[in-house]
């Protein structure tokens, strides 16, 4: 419910969301106005690094978490897809504000890299929410969750969901 909240009062605008497995968050955020983007690699998680997980127990090596683009589409049909890894990928990404963003990307770097990038794109008001937080953690994208938090404060949470405002 709270998600559906945190889209329902967003900015009218552009939206996207980094990281999207098979689409059904894409799904929901395109249910909403203004232009929707999903952005992923469609080939599963890139290479761990050791900011992803101590004593190699990473739960997302290379390759897992993939879908294929075609897959996606048919769930999503109308939303622009775009195709490769973070952060390499985000010259492809229209360099726009956004009114909502979502992060979904379990990795440190590309967590890291997502952030830095979209929080000077985000309009005044807009919502950037990231799965996988944990406030205790500080590998994988919860590493970097936290790390952006320390000049960016983090304004609501709700299970593994954190958001910021901008």
């Amino acid at each position: 419910m709270w998600f559906h909240n945190l889209l329902a009062d967003a900015l009218p605008g552009p939206r996207i969301e980094m990281g999207i497995f098979r689409g059904a968050t894409l799904a929901i955020i395109a249910q909403h106005p203004g232009e929707t983007i999903g952005v992923d690699s469609f080939a599963g998680m890139a290479e761990p690094t050791a900011r992803d997980m101590p004593d190699d127990k990473n739960p997302y090596p290379k390759g897992r978490l993939s879908c294929t683009m075609n897959d996606v589409a048919k769930v999503v049909p109308g939303v622009r897809l775009i195709r490769g890894y973070v952060p390499a990928v985000l010259t492809e990404v229209p360099d726009q504000l956004y009114s909502f963003a979502r992060l979904d990307m379990d990795h440190y770097e590309p967590t890291v890299a997502a952030l830095n990038w979209l929080w000077p794109r985000m309009m005044p008001g807009g919502v950037l929410s990231c799965d996988d937080y944990f406030p205790d953690n500080y590998f994988l994208a919860s590493g970097a969750i936290n790390e952006f938090s320390g000049s960016h404060p983090i304004v609501g949470h709700e299970g593994r969901e954190a958001w910021f405002i901008k």
